[in-house]
């Protein structure tokens, strides 16, 4: 039922520029399938929203990647023996919620420049707000606090490397009439912040 849902979500395309409080209830409902206590709704809700940025059926790009990226990267101590592996009985669906992010996120930034900087836009977003709520300025889900941000930020920097989107994408970053620049990218999403949160 719940993948039926995101295909009626993709085909009518109703969290594109749809804003009326019915969708963004429905919204809201589906987000909140990603921290569902059965993994395997959660695992559900994850090829979901692979599925939904991938065919482009919203408009909120980085929230839901920002969200993907917590899940891929986050580390339950509860949920983990003393050498770090998954425990439990719902070893398989987490497990695989992980890889199909990671499958997503490695496919997602082959097909144009603009999914490039949608997800290093993602990264930095995500990088921030961990570092906020490690400051205590923000709450956070205790899962997403023992995230290492060195080993999220280079994983996800790896696969916006020009080489390997030169080797693997149908496009390449320096042949555009507007080439990518992260560091402007990067300079971009500061400005922003420092103007809508100087106390920060």
């Amino acid at each position: 039922m719940l993948r039926g849902l995101f295909d009626c979500v993709i085909v009518h395309s109703l969290f594109l520029k749809n804003t009326d409080a019915k969708t963004l209830k429905l919204r809201q409902l589906l987000m909140k399938q990603l921290r569902d206590a059965d993994f395997h709704v959660r695992y559900l809700a994850t090829e979901g929203f692979c599925r939904m940025l991938m065919c482009e059926s919203t408009d909120k790009g980085r929230d839901f990647l920002a969200r993907l990226m917590l899940l891929q990267f986050e580390k339950s101590s509860l949920r983990n023996d003393s050498k770090g592996n998954v425990k439990g009985k719902d070893d398989n669906d987490c497990g695989q919620a992980r890889i199909c992010i990671d499958q997503f996120m490695q496919g997602f930034v082959r097909l144009s420049k603009d999914r490039c900087t949608e997800v290093y836009i993602s990264t930095v977003f995500v990088v921030y707000y961990l570092l906020c709520a490690k400051g205590g300025k923000v709450s956070c889900d205790p899962c997403f606090m023992n995230i290492n941000l060195f080993y999220l930020f280079g994983t996800m920097a790896d696969l916006l490397k020009y080489d390997y989107n030169r080797e693997f994408g149908i496009f390449d970053m320096l042949e555009q009439k507007h080439p990518i620049s992260y560091q402007l990218l990067l300079f971009e999403f500061f400005c922003f912040f420092a103007l809508n949160h100087p106390e920060d």
